[in-house]
C-alpha cells in the first residue's frame, strides 16, 4: 500500500536522521485528506 511506503521511508529517514521525523507527520496528515 501507499500508506506503507510512506511508513517504511519514514522509519529510513529517522535512521539516517533524526531531523526527518519533524516531518513525518506533516507528510502523515497530507495524506489522510
Amino acid at each position: 500500500k501507499h500508506s506503507q511506503f510512506i511508513a517504511s521511508l519514514a522509519k529510513l529517514f529517522s535512521y539516517s536522521n533524526p531531523l526527518h521525523m519533524e516531518m513525518f507527520p506533516f507528510v502523515k496528515q497530507m495524506e489522510n485528506e
